[in-house]
């Protein structure tokens, strides 16, 4: 019986194990209580009995027989059903991990050499290994901005293969959210400037501060408002505002632009999707990236758009380690 079970814990693993139970246990408390009210017939309600003689007793016994049939089948059939289920969702969970494995492995391969292109490219660019005529810079130019977008493309499939396994780690230090945003802008004001764009930056006097990772909270703030920067026509106004709610800071990343419709909503952080049909550079990682590191940080993005103006409003705890170990009290109970 011990090897059997341990077969059974193999093949369908803890999950399946404790599904088996649930459905085990409510099975048997099905068939318990016919027999209780069998139980009660006989020792209760004798006159009941002996109704059941001759002709209506062979009635009764048939469709008891019947009954008890047609538990077993069922009982059977779901048994049945349930194993298949199983198989098929761990089958599945593996394909998607072997999945994740080939991804990682493959964009890891793929950024090494790139490097080493992007590197050789810039010598280029500079001069180092001699003077370049106009045409050939144009060309040496094409390259590293084709390098840096496969490099691109390259880390965000490594860092979501890393977010399905489990592996992404999240440092707990201090993150000065107005300093922060501060960077970001800054690395932005060329893009803004170029398309001539007003820049609205609300922050507190007053520094807000949160538990979280540096780089992480870098990469959602940079590329929200680098969205924001791209999707807003020229000659038009975009923004970003920090507050602090309770034990919640809020981030509101907007802009003045084509209105984001509900249907759109839904496929905003879907993976390589667009929902415009505009040439954009981008590997259609970016958003579902930036949801994935907010709620590693145990926080949401919610998205706000009317007639006129799109928003981007991130809501993140001060502290997500307490909310964090709640979470995994939860998962054991």
């Amino acid at each position: 019986m011990n090897q059997l079970k341990k077969r059974k814990m193999a093949e369908y693993g803890t999950f399946g194990d404790y599904y088996f139970q649930k459905f085990n246990t409510s099975f048997a408390l099905m068939a318990i209580l016919p027999f209780l009210g069998f139980l009660y017939l006989i020792t209760q309600r004798g006159d009941s009995i002996n109704s059941l003689e001759g002709q209506t007793g062979l009635v009764f016994v048939i469709l008891l027989a019947i009954s008890l049939i047609g538990y077993f089948a069922t009982y059977w059939i779901i048994h049945r059903l349930i194993e298949q289920l199983i198989r098929y969702a761990n089958a599945l969970k593996q394909v998607d991990s072997l999945k994740s494995i080939f991804v990682s492995n493959v964009s890891h391969e793929v950024k090494n050499p790139l490097g080493t292109l992007k590197m050789s490219l810039e010598n280029l660019n500079e001069n180092i290994v001699g003077e370049l005529n106009p045409k050939q810079r144009d060309l040496v130019q094409t390259c590293q901005r084709t390098v840096n977008r496969l490099i691109r493309l390259s880390t965000d499939l490594l860092d979501l293969a890393k977010i399905e396994s489990g592996k992404m780690t999240v440092n707990e230090e201090e993150v000065h959210l107005n300093n922060l945003i501060d960077e970001v802008t800054s690395q932005l004001t060329a893009k803004v400037k170029e398309k001539n764009l007003v820049f609205q930056k609300t922050l507190p006097k007053s520094e807000i501060r949160m538990i979280g990772d540096q780089d992480h909270m870098f990469r959602v703030v940079f590329n929200l408002l680098d969205n924001a920067v791209k999707y807003t026509p020229e000659n038009n106004q975009l923004g970003i505002s920090l507050a602090e709610e309770g034990e919640k800071v809020k981030i509101d990343i907007w802009n003045h632009g084509n209105p984001i419709s509900p249907a759109e909503k839904d496929k905003l952080f879907e993976r390589f999707d667009r929902i415009t049909a505009d040439h954009k550079t981008g590997s259609g990682l970016g958003l579902p990236i930036v949801k994935e590191l907010i709620g590693l940080h145990e926080g949401r993005i919610d998205v706000e758009s009317d007639a006129t103006t799109n928003h981007f409003v991130v809501q993140l705890p001060k502290d997500f380690r307490s909310l964090r170990r709640a979470k995994s009290e939860k998962q054991i109970f």
